[in-house]
């Protein structure tokens, strides 16, 4: 799996607050009044289970080889100040670290560690802790971190939260502030309710850079990691309501760069968090050897190895169970500090990416499909029967790569009105990658200059129409809303990303686009077999609805159950897929109001109107995925919950997959009509797996 190094993530520029740069030794702010008014929603939840991490109750990247493992890089200054640089924005330097977290995300990182006092900037004297001298902590400085714990919550991804720094440990006045300072900590994850948190007391407690005693010890650190729980425990039963039960939070401690642990702290601890900076890659197997004997988690969450050599010790650690983390210490960590995503050092993410991608050599149609029985592909035949019935017209299911399961002409080639949308942001994605565009946030005014005229009442608000915002629906086209304000699932909007992306990046005219664009794209490298066209109706009738078969629209599913890679060829990057299967629109963004705006004159719709639907926290680029809504619910929460569709009509129309199955469902004229159905079949087929066959993988 290859990553291109020139699309970085545009970072987010925001004010300067007056408390980023506000005098260290304010007076501390208890965490009591640092918890929220109403209970948080929260959407990712880590946990252990027989040695492996799960997140929502599934174990981490399933059928990779890094099942079961934690990912991860060390970003321990994005949320750093220093009291004595006043001219250092800190909320500017956060935000550009959260800009960059779906990029990184996209690449297999599934944790971040971050730090409550940074780590060294690459000069001596920064005063950077988020406590006062008598352990309380400071708002400020809670804020930033909030963010960042709070939108890798969003993305499913995991935050160790590093309390005590050896260069920082002096501003807290004695072993007293210590021990406050990590309950204080403690007590405000609970009453946040924060769920994807593994609390670290200190990094790298052995060093001799910490003033205290209590912190430097194996039994002081065992003191800590003690207190850590009991004060979660304590604000946690405050905090969540009775009966509801809550998480229990997750602690340990980071040894020095020899990649040990001492015995007792490896005891009390929930997972062994160690670093391999100075540790060759060839020793990293004998290092986890050493420390299997305790049946914990083994997380390296630092590594300052580069390049190659940092792949292979990446590639070592997974191979021999052990979680590997990247520290780039010149780049991340010392100032000026960057967060570029897989710009950082493509080599290494291109490696994570490889780590979390399926570890299933492909089976792939030919000028047919392959056929097996349901058997064989580790299915239920019965169950399956259950799933036709319910699902009704015509279909076909794909496991392994295989064609196991069929009913009605699936050769048949019909419309599927929107489930079309994500052939879009498959062009859309083959335009980044070749450059046509220059990432999703480019103005689409770029390429139809006209749309920068719109609306002088409101601002010209379209010049700021992006590619994102018509992906996703957000782009405020024809309704008075801003770009990025509401969600408006519109036909007028989906029309003018179809036009200007076939017609203006492409050139090419709906009367040529099946010869110039669909078959030797898409088409011809899947090797379909019924002729699919964008001109369902004819290139005079709302061209850019797709006729497609069913088993030929299973193998779309399958390109991008695999990652966007079909046989030997990466036909769009498995980044970018990645990107556009983890941008879904943001759960809290409002539905538009509905107020009509300025369109450009004969705006045309794809056949249907304004605001025909809800976004639910899973649109995203045009897919369905079953992420959770403000209120923590999944579109199919029955499903697994890395399922992602592509629908039309509601439902009658579309098409399913579920990578953690390896399945793919293909579909036309169903009985599906509301989430509500749909969530029913994705059950059924879920429900086909026989039992067990859902961890093995076709070698």
């Amino acid at each position: 799996m290859s990553c291109p190094p020139n699309n970085g993530v545009q970072a987010g520029r925001v004010l300067a607050v007056a408390l980023a740069i506000a005098p260290l030794f304010l007076p501390g702010v208890p965490a009591s009044e640092l918890k929220t008014s109403t209970p948080p929603v929260r959407f990712t939840r880590v946990g252990i289970e027989q040695g492996r991490w799960q997140i929502n109750g599934m174990v981490t990247y399933p059928g990779c080889p890094a099942e079961g493992l934690l990912l991860n890089v060390r970003m321990v200054n994005a949320v750093f100040e220093d009291a004595g640089r006043p001219d250092f924005s800190a909320d500017d330097n956060t935000e550009e670290l959260i800009a960059a977290l779906p990029d990184y995300a996209a690449h297999g990182v599934l944790a971040l560690t971050i730090s409550l006092q940074g780590g060294m900037p690459g000069y001596e004297g920064a005063v950077n802790t988020a406590f006062a001298a008598d352990g309380s902590l400071r708002p400020g400085y809670l804020r930033r971190v909030a963010r960042v714990i709070e939108a890798c919550d969003r993305l499913g991804m995991v935050i160790i939260l590093s309390c005590l720094y050896q260069r920082q440990d002096q501003h807290l006045a004695d072993e007293r502030a210590v021990r406050r300072a990590v309950q204080e900590t403690a007590r405000w994850l609970a009453r946040q309710r924060y769920t994807n948190v593994v609390l670290e007391i200190a990094n790298e407690y052995p060093h001799g850079g910490f003033d205290h005693a209590i912190v430097r010890s194996p039994q002081g650190q065992c003191e800590l990691i003690k207190l850590a729980r009991a004060a979660w425990q304590e604000a946690a039963a405050a905090a969540v309501p009775t009966g509801t039960g809550a998480p229990g939070i997750l602690v340990s401690t980071s040894g020095l760069g020899d990649g040990q642990f001492d015995e007792a702290v490896a005891q009390s601890s929930d997972c062994l968090l160690i670093h391999f900076n100075g540790v060759p890659s060839g020793q990293i197997p004998d290092r986890v050897a050493a420390l299997r004997k305790y049946g914990k988690p083994i997380v390296c969450n630092e590594d300052q190895k580069e390049g190659e050599e940092a792949a292979r010790a990446a590639r070592i650690s997974v191979e021999h169970g052990a979680s590997w983390g990247l520290m780039l210490l010149d780049h991340n960590q010392r100032f000026p500090f960057e967060f570029w995503g897989a710009r950082d050092d493509p080599v290494v993410y291109a490696t994570l990416a490889e780590l979390s991608r399926p570890a299933v050599k492909g089976v792939y149609p030919g000028a047919e499909w392959e056929v097996r029985t349901p058997q064989q592909a580790g299915l239920e035949a019965v169950a399956l029967d259950r799933l036709r019935e319910v699902l009704g017209g015509r279909g076909c299911v794909v496991r392994h790569g295989w064609l196991v399961y069929a009913w009605g002409d699936i050769a048949q080639r019909a419309d599927v009105a929107s489930a079309v949308k994500p052939v879009y942001t498959h062009f859309l994605l083959k335009a980044v990658a070749e450059e046509r565009i220059a990432d999703f946030d480019e103005p689409v005014a770029k390429f139809a200059p006209r749309l920068a005229s719109l609306n002088a009442g409101l601002g010209h608000k379209d010049r700021h129409i992006t590619w994102r915002s018509l992906a996703c629906q957000t782009s405020g086209y024809g309704v008075r809303e801003p770009p990025g304000a509401a969600f408006d699932y519109s036909d007028y909007n989906m029309a003018l990303l179809a036009d200007t992306l076939f017609g203006r990046v492409y050139e090419c005219p709906w009367p040529e686009v099946d010869e110039r664009l669909l078959y030797p794209l898409l088409a011809e490298p899947l090797g379909c077999q019924d002729r699919p066209t964008l001109c369902a109706f004819g290139p005079d009738d709302r061209p850019g609805r797709l006729a497609v078969s069913v088993r030929d629209f299973a193998r779309f599913g399958l390109l991008y159950l695999r990652g966007g890679r079909w046989r030997d060829q990466q036909l769009v990057p498995c980044w970018l897929v990645q990107r556009v299967l983890h941008g879904a629109v943001d759960p809290t963004l409002p539905r538009t109001a509905g107020e009509e705006a300025e369109m450009l004159p004969g705006q045309r719709t794809l056949g249907g109107g304004r605001n025909q639907a809800a976004h639910q926290g899973a649109y995203s680029f045009a897919w369905w995925t079953n992420g959770p809504d403000a209120h923590g619910r999944r579109l199919w929460p029955d499903a697994p919950p890395d399922t992602f569709a592509a629908l039309g009509h509601g439902g009658p129309r579309g098409l399913a997959v579920i990578p953690s199955l390896d399945l793919v469902l293909s579909w036309n004229d169903g009985h599906v009509d509301s989430p509500e159905k749909l969530n029913r079949v994705l059950r059924l087929l879920a429900e086909c797996v026989q039992q067990g066959s859902g961890e093995r993988r076709h070698q």
